[in-house]
């Protein structure tokens, strides 16, 4: 059987807490929903290799699926000390984790400003340590694999089958590249290619044209528009495009 903290988090799920899994807004209907068959120990499949993560994630995807949702809300918290000083903090108290629990540390509840403790108004502590700190602001990271992946499915860019040809895609033509941190670093090339079509006035590295034309593709699977309909307006659209950046090829140089 499947021991541990699935076993444990399976049986208070059983005990009571269980919720029917909902059905998400998105199917692209490339494969059936994907859930563990049959109970066993992650590491018994292959000493704990690549095969026993997998399962590992299919295994917690499933057991969130079957959990509460999480329940907690933005709070600024006010801290008096002495008669005059007060040190605000500002941001996610969580009461109850419900689907977080079993998901850490792969998945967390994130408003931007951290999490801070679940406390009652006049609540009393005694601080660890009262320490006076200087920093400055730094440049954020390139954009990583999961960023990517996740900014892509929320712009409606892709589906779980075309999302990584699509990655692959923009490294096999040069556009970027990836480190070993798994953090994507345009190329001059790339560059080049999104500065020369801002110069043209198509903003080709801005996700609208293509969300549009998968939407008009879910539209002609959904049977609201015709295969014509949209294949008339893409190509129009794209005719147009491609005459601007013939016309104006010479930015793509200057680029």
């Amino acid at each position: 059987g499947v021991g541990g903290r699935f076993s444990g988090y399976a049986a208070k799920l059983l005990d009571g807490h269980f919720q029917t899994p909902r059905i998400g807004p998105n199917d692209d209907h490339a494969h059936p929903p994907i859930t563990p068959c049959q109970p066993c120990g992650p590491a018994t499949i292959d000493n704990d290799g690549p095969l026993s993560k997998v399962y590992s994630l299919i295994l917690i995807h499933y057991l969130a699926c079957c959990s509460a949702d999480a329940v907690g809300m933005e709070t600024t918290l006010t801290a008096r000390m002495g008669p005059s000083e007060e040190f605000v903090a500002k941001g996610l108290m969580i009461r109850e984790r419900n689907w977080l629990e079993i998901y850490a540390p792969w998945e967390r509840w994130w408003t931007g400003e951290g999490e801070i403790p679940s406390v009652e108004v006049g609540t009393r502590f005694v601080p660890d340590s009262l320490t006076l700190e200087t920093g400055r602001t730094t440049a954020p990271q390139p954009i990583s694999e999961v960023e990517l992946i996740t900014a892509m499915d929320k712009n409606k860019i892709g589906t779980d089958a075309t999302i990584a040809q699509h990655i692959e895609t923009i490294q096999k033509r040069s556009y970027a590249t990836k480190d070993t941190q798994q953090r994507f670093h345009p190329t001059p090339l790339g560059i080049g290619l999104v500065e020369a079509y801002n110069a043209m006035g198509h903003q080709l590295n801005r996700p609208d044209l293509r969300r549009k034309m998968e939407a008009e593709c879910g539209a002609v699977a959904a049977g609201t528009r015709t295969k014509e309909q949209v294949m008339d307006e893409i190509l129009t659209m794209m005719a147009n495009i491609y005459r601007t950046v013939v016309s104006e090829a010479a930015k793509l140089d200057a680029a």
